[in-house]
């Protein structure tokens, strides 16, 4: 088994990423982002919350190093910052094998 560091950087980056994953409704965002790159409107739409609230989570998921927001004339277009949170997505949608 491979040594760990318990204050190793890493570390502490990946406890961010799963805090920050740890609400349901960030979950779902980026699972929607885990599919395509999208901006604010189009997330609040989709998930049938409001402007100023999906607003938020994503300031929350990009302070923690989940998401990047690229500027594209008027808006900031979403997307995943590392393609470890596709993966780590991925295994939270696999149903368990019995």
């Amino acid at each position: 088994m491979k040594k760990i560091k318990p204050e190793s950087a890493d570390i502490q980056q990946q406890a961010e990423w799963l805090r920050a994953m740890s609400h349901p409704l960030r979950l779902r965002m980026l699972m929607g982002l885990s599919q395509c790159e999208c901006n604010v409107g189009r997330l609040w739409q989709e998930l049938k919350i409001s402007q100023p609230l999906a607003s938020q989570h994503l300031n929350r998921m990009r302070r923690a190093g989940l998401i990047i927001g690229e500027r594209r004339g008027q808006e900031i277009c979403y997307r995943l910052a590392d393609p470890r949170i596709a993966k780590i997505l991925k295994l939270l949608l696999e149903k368990p094998r019995t």
